[in-house]
């Protein structure tokens, strides 16, 4: 049996260093990864096809994740793909979070404990950036 293809996290920050270390950290643990400075629209991330989206709610200082999260959520495809929102701007987040937590979108707060984001991307995507049994 061939080995299974690894999972493919998309990660939009606006922040490049952020980018940058969700990279290294997701590659090492087997993961595939996209990553973008900005909310990507739509029919890209339906081209792209992640298993799963990492994304920040605050985009040059402006809750542009918002949007873009009742967008994804609308959308037949992209709604499927599910999302961890991992940001900062927990008083914006916190009254939110028993709609976003029905609408499968798992929060983490930054500073996060980089074991708490592979834990909960293993839950979501697969263990290890490899599909799950």
């Amino acid at each position: 049996m061939a080995p299974s293809a690894p999972r493919h996290v998309l990660v939009m920050d606006d922040e490049q260093a952020m980018l940058n270390a969700l990279r290294e950290l997701l590659e090492e643990d087997g993961y595939r990864v996209s990553t973008s400075t900005f909310l990507l629209d739509l029919n890209h991330i339906k081209h792209l096809a992640p298993d799963g989206m990492v994304l920040d709610i605050l985009f040059a200082g402006e809750s542009k994740g918002w949007p873009f999260i009742t967008l994804a959520r609308l959308d037949p495809v992209v709604c499927l793909i599910p999302i961890v929102l991992c940001t900062a701007a927990v008083t914006t987040v916190e009254p939110m979070l028993d709609r976003l937590t029905a609408q499968r979108i798992r929060v983490i707060y930054k500073p996060f404990d980089l074991e708490e984001l592979l834990g909960v991307l293993a839950a979501t995507v697969g263990i290890g950036g490899r599909p799950e049994a």
